[in-house]
């Protein structure tokens, strides 16, 4: 396994969990690790698992696998990235609960608020001719909801609700 995958537990953890298999349980926590990881990719789509596993695993770069695939290479960088959120969000409570490592919050300003429905209601309320600008606003003002770009409002809509 490529440390590149698994930088979020890096980064919230003093020695990666990876790398300590010099002992028994370390050569125990790694394999747990990857039994866990082949099930993650499981259920990962088929090109997005070609996509981590020719890249992450294999270190092939994205314009070699785009020239593989005959894709942009911007499609092989959006498919790597919404993989990579899926393989977060599938071993984020398996890291928590074997490692005791607790994972940096990724939630989205609206799912956070205690007035998620409202926004909500607001968001799916915009006509296509709205700008967005207008909602952020409004969220802003009634709900004290920050968001900064419409790319956040997009992201939820596309992922959380």
């Amino acid at each position: 396994m490529t440390i590149r995958m698994f930088d979020w537990i890096y980064l919230t953890h003093k020695t990666p969990l990876w790398q300590d298999e010099t002992t028994a349980e370390g050569q125990l926590r790694l394999q747990e690790l990857a039994s866990k990881v082949r099930e993650a990719l499981d259920e990962l789509t088929a090109m997005e698992r070609v996509t981590i596993e020719r890249h992450d695993f294999e270190g092939l770069s994205l314009v070699n696998i785009a020239a593989e695939l005959e894709w942009p290479c911007s499609r092989v960088q959006v498919v790597r990235r919404r993989a990579l959120r899926r393989l977060h969000k599938v071993l984020a409570p398996f890291v928590q609960e074997r490692f005791g490592i607790s994972l940096p919050s990724t939630d989205c300003p609206i799912c956070a608020s205690p007035f998620r429905r409202d926004a909500e209601r607001i968001i799916a309320a915009r006509t296509r001719d709205e700008p967005y600008s207008q909602v952020i606003s409004q969220l802003r003002h009634d709900f004290k909801i920050a968001i900064i770009s419409p790319k956040t409002i997009i992201g939820h809509i596309k992922y959380h609700c």
